[in-house]
């Protein structure tokens, strides 16, 4: 081969090497394009996510109420029923008003961050813990509307109720609940006062229930009582009907 032939072969392998070297530089920016636009893609992906996710809590959000003032409403409702609770008793339901007071307080810093933060952080902590402290706060409302309506009513049912909530150390002061940490503790124990009132509820009205039948059966007996009772009165006529032909016969 001589050497003008092999000066172009050499020439076309570099021309062909340079135009490799291009592409591959090509298919790099490419490769780097595409991780961008992938990127780009999935961070949108996310914030399409974050800002379903934000407009659900959004509209579970508008179902809360901003402030919670239980604990108004049932220190008015005591004001006619003081008398009727022992002092001691009404000690302990004075410490559960603090506790409501401050589940209340707790409620609403909670509902100020959840309303602000949920937007962009839909699944921040605040919200979470607003639902649960509202579940807590309803429950405990409810306890403490069966203290006040049972206390000069179902004594049973308001001793059951009082006694779940005092084992259960939300009667405990707040430097008892400082010195034991259980203010977080107290509110959870909270929740099986509230399944034990459930409990005691649905077992009232079975016997509501099954009293309410006893009494139906008891009034369905007496009409049949008065029923057969009318029968044989008036087959006591009727004997005494028969007597006096007999007697009448036995004459002639």
């Amino acid at each position: 081969m001589s050497d003008k032939i092999q000066n172009e072969h050499l020439e076309e392998l570099k021309k062909l090497n340079d135009s490799l070297s291009s592409e591959n530089s090509k298919l790099d920016r490419l490769y780097k394009d595409f991780k961008a636009e992938a990127s780009a893609v999935s961070k949108s992906k996310d914030k399409v996510k974050i800002y379903k996710k934000s407009i659900e809590v959004e509209n579970r959000l508008k179902e809360y109420p901003s402030s919670a003032q239980g604990s108004v409403f049932f220190q008015n409702a005591m004001t006619s029923k003081y008398e009727a609770f022992g002092k001691e008793h009404l000690e302990n339901i004075a410490r559960f008003f603090t506790f409501l007071e401050q589940l209340e307080d707790h409620y609403h810093g909670l509902y100020k961050t959840a309303t602000t933060i949920y937007s962009k952080d839909p699944h921040h902590s605040s919200i979470k813990g607003l639902y649960k402290t509202h579940e807590q706060l309803i429950g405990a409302y409810k306890l403490m509307l069966v203290l006040i309506i049972e206390v000069d009513r179902d004594q049973l049912l308001y001793h059951k109720v009082f006694n779940q909530i005092e084992d259960q150390g939300i009667f405990l002061s707040a430097n008892e609940k400082l010195a034991l940490k259980q203010m977080a503790n107290i509110s959870d124990k909270l929740n099986v006062v509230i399944d034990g009132l459930n409990v005691l509820i649905h077992e009232t009205q079975k016997s509501n229930e099954l009293l309410g039948k006893s009494l139906e059966s008891i009034s369905n007996l007496r009409s049949d009582i008065d029923w057969v009772s009318s029968d044989i009165s008036h087959l006591g006529f009727e004997i005494s009907d028969m007597q006096s032909e007999i007697w009448g016969l036995s004459q002639k």
